[in-house]
């Protein structure tokens, strides 16, 4: 038995793929910023928001070369700490 979709449905899934584009290409804009930021802050997660790239990098690759001292990743570790304790009722 096939699902039917009516022209109605196909409308509204139109629209919500035309928004995710438009949301998309305002958030390239800004990777490439969040991606600066992870070589500092969390280097093991850089490339994460490189199209294509993901976390694939070759085994063994230095990530923390653009560190100067763990100051970035205890600040975000803490900075986690008290977000999680402020949206846990």
């Amino acid at each position: 038995m096939a699902l039917e979709q009516s022209e109605e449905d196909t409308k509204v899934v139109e629209g919500i793929l035309r928004a995710y584009k438009s949301m998309e290409a305002n958030r390239s804009n800004w990777e490439e910023h969040w991606n600066d930021i992870a070589h500092f802050v969390w280097p093991e997660r850089r490339n994460t928001f490189k199209p294509g790239l993901g976390m694939q990098e070759m085994p063994g690759v230095k990530k923390t070369k653009n560190q100067l001292d763990s100051t970035p990743q205890l600040a975000l570790n803490t900075f986690g700490s008290i977000m999680d304790s402020l949206n846990t009722p």
